[in-house]
Protein backbone atom coordinates (compact mmCIF):
# COMPACT_ATOMS: atom_id res chain seq x y z
CA UNK A 1 0.00 0.00 0.00
CA UNK A 2 1.41 3.40 -1.00
CA UNK A 3 2.29 6.04 1.54
CA UNK A 4 -0.06 8.50 -0.17
CA UNK A 5 -3.06 6.17 0.25
CA UNK A 6 -2.23 5.57 3.91
CA UNK A 7 -1.91 9.27 4.66
CA UNK A 8 -5.07 10.04 2.70
CA UNK A 9 -7.10 7.49 4.65
CA UNK A 10 -5.68 8.75 7.95
CA UNK A 11 -6.63 12.31 7.04
CA UNK A 12 -10.18 11.27 6.10
CA UNK A 13 -10.57 9.43 9.41
CA UNK A 14 -9.35 12.45 11.37
CA UNK A 15 -11.73 14.83 9.54
CA UNK A 16 -14.75 12.57 10.11
CA UNK A 17 -13.90 11.94 13.76
CA UNK A 18 -13.30 15.63 14.52
CA UNK A 19 -16.60 16.55 12.87
CA UNK A 20 -18.46 14.12 15.16
CA UNK A 21 -16.60 15.37 18.25
CA UNK A 22 -17.37 19.02 17.44
CA UNK A 23 -21.04 18.15 16.92
CA UNK A 24 -21.20 16.33 20.25
CA UNK A 25 -19.41 19.21 22.07
CA UNK A 26 -21.09 21.99 20.08
CA UNK A 27 -21.74 23.89 23.32
CA UNK A 28 -17.95 24.23 23.78
CA UNK A 29 -16.13 26.69 21.46
CA UNK A 30 -13.01 25.34 19.73
CA UNK A 31 -10.80 27.88 21.46
CA UNK A 32 -12.04 27.13 24.98
CA UNK A 33 -8.95 26.51 27.13
CA UNK A 34 -10.79 26.19 30.43
CA UNK A 35 -10.33 23.24 32.78
CA UNK A 36 -14.00 22.20 32.82
CA UNK A 37 -14.50 18.46 32.18
CA UNK A 38 -16.25 18.91 28.83
CA UNK A 39 -13.83 21.48 27.52
CA UNK A 40 -10.72 19.50 28.48
CA UNK A 41 -12.25 16.30 27.09
CA UNK A 42 -13.00 17.97 23.78
CA UNK A 43 -9.42 19.21 23.49
CA UNK A 44 -8.10 15.71 24.11
CA UNK A 45 -10.45 14.10 21.58
CA UNK A 46 -9.83 16.51 18.70
CA UNK A 47 -7.20 14.77 16.58
CA UNK A 48 -4.24 16.49 14.92
CA UNK A 49 -2.26 15.44 11.89
CA UNK A 50 0.87 14.65 13.93
CA UNK A 51 -0.95 12.41 16.47
CA UNK A 52 0.26 8.82 16.49
CA UNK A 53 -1.96 5.99 15.26
CA UNK A 54 -2.18 4.59 18.79
CA UNK A 55 -3.40 7.94 20.15
CA UNK A 56 -5.99 8.21 17.35
CA UNK A 57 -7.39 4.77 18.09
CA UNK A 58 -7.57 5.45 21.83
CA UNK A 59 -9.32 8.78 21.27
CA UNK A 60 -11.86 7.22 18.89
CA UNK A 61 -12.57 4.34 21.27
CA UNK A 62 -13.00 6.73 24.20
CA UNK A 63 -15.42 8.90 22.25
CA UNK A 64 -17.42 5.89 21.07
CA UNK A 65 -17.72 4.22 24.47
CA UNK A 66 -17.94 7.08 26.94
CA UNK A 67 -19.64 9.79 24.91
CA UNK A 68 -21.84 8.31 22.19
CA UNK A 69 -22.78 4.90 23.58
CA UNK A 70 -23.06 6.08 27.19
CA UNK A 71 -25.58 8.77 26.20
CA UNK A 72 -27.61 6.79 23.71
CA UNK A 73 -26.36 8.65 20.63
CA UNK A 74 -25.97 5.39 18.73
CA UNK A 75 -29.32 3.83 19.58
CA UNK A 76 -29.74 2.75 15.95
CA UNK A 77 -26.42 0.93 15.93
CA UNK A 78 -26.78 -2.77 16.56
CA UNK A 79 -25.13 -6.04 15.69
CA UNK A 80 -25.88 -9.73 15.96
CA UNK A 81 -23.56 -11.46 18.43
CA UNK A 82 -21.71 -14.48 17.14
CA UNK A 83 -22.54 -17.65 19.04
CA UNK A 84 -20.14 -20.54 18.65
CA UNK A 85 -22.86 -22.71 20.23
CA UNK A 86 -25.33 -21.99 17.43
CA UNK A 87 -22.63 -22.44 14.81
CA UNK A 88 -21.73 -25.83 16.29
CA UNK A 89 -25.31 -27.15 16.07
CA UNK A 90 -26.23 -25.28 12.88
CA UNK A 91 -26.32 -28.25 10.50
CA UNK A 92 -27.29 -31.04 12.84
CA UNK A 93 -30.60 -32.78 12.02
CA UNK A 94 -33.64 -31.03 13.50
CA UNK A 95 -36.97 -32.31 14.78
CA UNK A 96 -39.73 -29.70 14.74
CA UNK A 97 -43.16 -29.95 16.36
CA UNK A 98 -45.91 -27.62 15.11
CA UNK A 99 -48.91 -26.28 17.00
CA UNK A 100 -51.95 -24.25 15.96
CA UNK A 101 -54.39 -22.08 17.86
CA UNK A 102 -57.51 -23.90 19.01
CA UNK A 103 -60.88 -22.19 18.41
CA UNK A 104 -64.55 -23.07 18.75
CA UNK A 105 -66.90 -23.91 15.92
CA UNK A 106 -68.55 -20.50 16.31
CA UNK A 107 -65.26 -18.60 15.87
CA UNK A 108 -65.27 -15.74 13.38
CA UNK A 109 -63.78 -16.03 9.93
CA UNK A 110 -60.99 -13.66 10.96
CA UNK A 111 -60.10 -15.86 13.93
CA UNK A 112 -59.95 -18.93 11.71
CA UNK A 113 -57.88 -17.25 9.02
CA UNK A 114 -55.45 -15.67 11.47
CA UNK A 115 -55.10 -18.51 13.94
CA UNK A 116 -51.71 -18.40 15.62
CA UNK A 117 -49.08 -21.06 15.12
CA UNK A 118 -46.18 -22.18 17.28
CA UNK A 119 -43.10 -24.33 16.78
CA UNK A 120 -40.69 -26.00 19.13
CA UNK A 121 -37.65 -27.79 17.79
CA UNK A 122 -34.51 -29.57 18.90
CA UNK A 123 -31.24 -30.42 17.23
CA UNK A 124 -30.28 -34.07 17.21
CA UNK A 125 -26.70 -34.39 18.46
CA UNK A 126 -24.39 -36.75 16.65
CA UNK A 127 -24.71 -39.63 19.12
CA UNK A 128 -28.52 -39.61 18.67
CA UNK A 129 -28.81 -39.23 14.89
CA UNK A 130 -31.01 -42.04 13.47
CA UNK A 131 -28.97 -44.05 10.97
CA UNK A 132 -31.75 -46.26 9.64
CA UNK A 133 -35.40 -46.09 8.63
CA UNK A 134 -36.36 -48.10 11.70
CA UNK A 135 -34.56 -45.67 14.02
CA UNK A 136 -36.33 -42.64 12.52
CA UNK A 137 -39.66 -44.45 12.62
CA UNK A 138 -39.10 -45.15 16.32
CA UNK A 139 -38.73 -41.40 16.92
CA UNK A 140 -41.90 -40.77 14.91
CA UNK A 141 -43.73 -43.35 17.02
CA UNK A 142 -42.58 -41.64 20.22
CA UNK A 143 -43.85 -38.30 18.90
CA UNK A 144 -47.25 -39.78 18.10
CA UNK A 145 -47.53 -41.39 21.53
CA UNK A 146 -46.42 -38.24 23.37
CA UNK A 147 -48.11 -35.55 21.29
CA UNK A 148 -50.63 -37.22 18.99
CA UNK A 149 -52.65 -39.61 21.17
CA UNK A 150 -54.42 -37.67 22.50
CA UNK A 151 -53.53 -34.40 20.78
CA UNK A 152 -51.17 -32.45 23.02
CA UNK A 153 -52.63 -29.12 24.13
CA UNK A 154 -50.64 -26.20 25.40
CA UNK A 155 -51.44 -22.64 26.37
CA UNK A 156 -49.22 -19.73 25.43
CA UNK A 157 -49.33 -16.75 27.72
CA UNK A 158 -47.72 -14.08 29.81
CA UNK A 159 -44.35 -15.59 30.66
CA UNK A 160 -41.26 -16.66 28.75
CA UNK A 161 -39.23 -19.62 29.92
CA UNK A 162 -35.86 -20.40 28.39
CA UNK A 163 -33.81 -23.54 28.78
CA UNK A 164 -30.27 -24.09 27.52
CA UNK A 165 -28.14 -27.16 28.04
CA UNK A 166 -24.99 -26.76 25.99
CA UNK A 167 -23.67 -30.24 26.70
CA UNK A 168 -26.77 -31.91 25.24
CA UNK A 169 -27.41 -29.29 22.56
CA UNK A 170 -30.78 -28.05 23.84
CA UNK A 171 -31.95 -24.45 23.58
CA UNK A 172 -35.64 -23.67 24.06
CA UNK A 173 -37.63 -20.44 24.44
CA UNK A 174 -41.29 -21.03 25.26
CA UNK A 175 -44.17 -18.63 25.83
CA UNK A 176 -46.56 -19.99 28.45
CA UNK A 177 -49.33 -18.92 30.81
CA UNK A 178 -48.08 -21.16 33.62
CA UNK A 179 -44.40 -21.95 34.11
CA UNK A 180 -45.15 -25.59 34.88
CA UNK A 181 -46.70 -25.97 31.40
CA UNK A 182 -43.54 -24.61 29.79
CA UNK A 183 -41.38 -26.94 31.87
CA UNK A 184 -43.49 -29.97 30.97
CA UNK A 185 -43.37 -29.16 27.28
CA UNK A 186 -39.57 -28.89 27.38
CA UNK A 187 -39.29 -32.15 29.32
CA UNK A 188 -41.57 -33.96 26.86
CA UNK A 189 -39.52 -32.76 23.89
CA UNK A 190 -36.28 -33.83 25.56
CA UNK A 191 -37.91 -37.19 26.19
CA UNK A 192 -38.01 -37.82 22.44
CA UNK A 193 -34.25 -38.44 22.65
CA UNK A 194 -34.51 -40.20 26.01
CA UNK A 195 -33.10 -37.18 27.84
CA UNK A 196 -36.03 -36.36 30.10
CA UNK A 197 -34.07 -37.44 33.17
CA UNK A 198 -31.30 -35.01 32.16
CA UNK A 199 -33.59 -32.02 32.72
CA UNK A 200 -32.07 -29.67 35.29
CA UNK A 201 -34.08 -26.89 36.96
CA UNK A 202 -30.91 -24.81 37.22
CA UNK A 203 -30.82 -24.45 33.42
CA UNK A 204 -34.32 -22.92 33.35
CA UNK A 205 -34.72 -19.14 33.33
CA UNK A 206 -38.05 -17.37 33.74
CA UNK A 207 -38.83 -13.84 32.58
CA UNK A 208 -42.01 -12.09 33.63
CA UNK A 209 -43.88 -10.16 30.97
CA UNK A 210 -43.87 -6.38 31.38
CA UNK A 211 -47.52 -6.31 30.39
CA UNK A 212 -48.53 -9.36 32.38
CA UNK A 213 -52.04 -10.77 32.40
CA UNK A 214 -53.45 -7.27 32.11
CA UNK A 215 -52.86 -7.52 28.37
CA UNK A 216 -55.73 -9.98 28.16
CA UNK A 217 -58.18 -7.21 29.05
CA UNK A 218 -56.54 -4.48 26.99
CA UNK A 219 -58.51 -2.78 24.23
CA UNK A 220 -57.77 -4.67 20.97
CA UNK A 221 -55.45 -2.80 18.64
CA UNK A 222 -56.60 -2.43 15.05
CA UNK A 223 -55.01 -1.74 11.71
CA UNK A 224 -56.53 -0.93 8.35
CA UNK A 225 -56.11 -3.41 5.53
CA UNK A 226 -57.29 -1.78 2.31
CA UNK A 227 -60.86 -0.80 3.23
CA UNK A 228 -61.50 -2.67 6.47
CA UNK A 229 -60.22 -2.68 10.02
CA UNK A 230 -58.78 -5.88 11.45
CA UNK A 231 -57.68 -6.66 14.99
CA UNK A 232 -53.99 -6.99 15.75
CA UNK A 233 -52.94 -9.83 18.08
CA UNK A 234 -52.71 -8.87 21.73
CA UNK A 235 -49.17 -9.04 23.02
CA UNK A 236 -48.63 -11.94 25.41
CA UNK A 237 -52.24 -13.02 25.08
CA UNK A 238 -53.02 -16.45 26.51
CA UNK A 239 -54.02 -18.67 23.58
CA UNK A 240 -54.81 -22.42 23.60
CA UNK A 241 -52.75 -24.41 21.10
CA UNK A 242 -52.90 -28.00 19.90
CA UNK A 243 -50.36 -30.25 18.19
CA UNK A 244 -50.77 -30.54 14.41
CA UNK A 245 -47.71 -32.30 12.95
CA UNK A 246 -43.97 -32.94 13.23
CA UNK A 247 -41.16 -33.26 10.71
CA UNK A 248 -37.47 -34.16 10.50
CA UNK A 249 -34.98 -31.94 8.66
CA UNK A 250 -31.52 -33.04 7.65
CA UNK A 251 -29.64 -30.55 5.49
CA UNK A 252 -29.72 -30.43 2.49
CA UNK A 253 -32.59 -32.92 2.08
CA UNK A 254 -36.23 -31.83 2.12
CA UNK A 255 -38.13 -32.13 5.43
CA UNK A 256 -39.60 -35.56 6.17
CA UNK A 257 -43.13 -35.53 7.62
CA UNK A 258 -43.20 -37.89 10.59
CA UNK A 259 -46.58 -37.42 12.24
CA UNK A 260 -49.78 -35.60 11.29
CA UNK A 261 -52.16 -35.26 14.21
CA UNK A 262 -52.57 -38.75 15.66
CA UNK A 263 -51.48 -40.45 12.42
CA UNK A 264 -48.03 -41.93 11.93
CA UNK A 265 -46.91 -40.85 8.45
CA UNK A 266 -43.33 -42.05 8.17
Amino acid sequence: MSKERTEGLQRAIILMHNRQVREYFKDIPDGDLSDTPRASTKRLLILEDNDSLVYCIQAMNFFKQYCEDANGVNDLYFSVPVSTYNIAVGYLPQITLYFRQEYTASASTETRERARTMQISLRVRESKIPTSTAALRAIATDIRQQFGTPLYKFRTGYRKVSYKNKALGYEFIVSCRDVIDGENLIKNVMGLLNDRDEYDDRDLKISESKLGSASATAVPRKTRVVSRLVNLPNRNQSVPMYFTHADYKCYPSKPILLVRGSTLVY
